[in-house]
């Protein structure tokens, strides 16, 4: 699939940008968030935004979640991207035409899995082009072809999950390494390691380009938000 970006409807130079979609989160924490940059609300993630009380400055999807009636009064103090193709889901949409340093998505994860599934297969899509982390009621997912690492609390747990075959050189600060180690969803997968410093480091096998999803708790969300800020594409 054609991943090139067209002109962006947003373009944050150094805040993060907040997504949030139509699945499960917790309201309070995405009010919490969305001060920290501008809101996109991604079709039906419209009226989570209306529940934080929060005014999107951005409604992009394809708009079959979101009453025609609301639409109207959505465009009186949002700017409003209707995008009618059907072959993308609205997440993938809403990434093809924003940039920021890092963002935050809330509403991809939980409810429906295979909505949870699609969002991860896009996430992997779109590594070298953006840096997102995924918020849900327990975990924050993070998804990379790349090294990765980031600050973490001696005995939490911390999952490894494989998008495809990929072989890893090393990692440091987890009680199982990743060290020389193959990885793939219908084999080896990495669930429920455990960190055994407070450092995290993940670095695949020179060469790969396969991607993999880090899962955290969600605790750790201004932790990780702070490791992809500091991090370059």
């Amino acid at each position: 699939m054609n991943t090139s970006l067209p002109t962006p409807l947003l373009d944050e130079k150094t805040k993060p940008l907040i997504l949030v979609g139509n699945g499960a989160y917790d309201t309070a924490m995405l009010a919490k968030f969305a001060h920290m940059g501008r809101v996109v609300a991604v079709d039906g993630g419209y009226y989570g935004c209306r529940l934080a009380g929060i005014t999107p400055d951005l409604l992009i999807g394809d708009m079959d979640s979101v009453d025609p009636a609301d639409l109207v009064d959505a465009r009186k103090k949002t700017r409003v991207h209707p995008i009618s193709e059907q072959d993308t889901t609205d997440l993938e949409k809403a990434l093809r035409h924003v940039r920021a340093p890092a963002i935050l998505g809330f509403g991809f994860l939980g409810k429906r899995f295979d909505h949870s599934l699609a969002a991860l297969s896009v996430l992997a899509r779109f590594t070298e082009m953006h840096r997102v982390m995924l918020v849900g009621s327990e975990d924050i997912v993070h998804v990379t072809s790349g090294s990765f690492t980031m600050r973490m609390d001696a005995g939490r747990r911390l999952s490894i999950w494989p998008l495809g075959r990929i072989d890893f050189a090393r990692s440091e600060g987890l009680q199982w390494p990743l060290d020389g180690l193959q990885m793939a969803p219908n084999e080896t997968v990495g669930t429920s390691n455990k960190m055994a410093s407070d450092r995290l480091e993940i670095h695949p096998k020179e060469g790969s380009s396969t991607a993999y999803a880090v899962l955290a708790e969600t605790r750790y969300l201004e932790v990780m938000l702070e490791a992809l800020l500091a991090r370059t594409l």
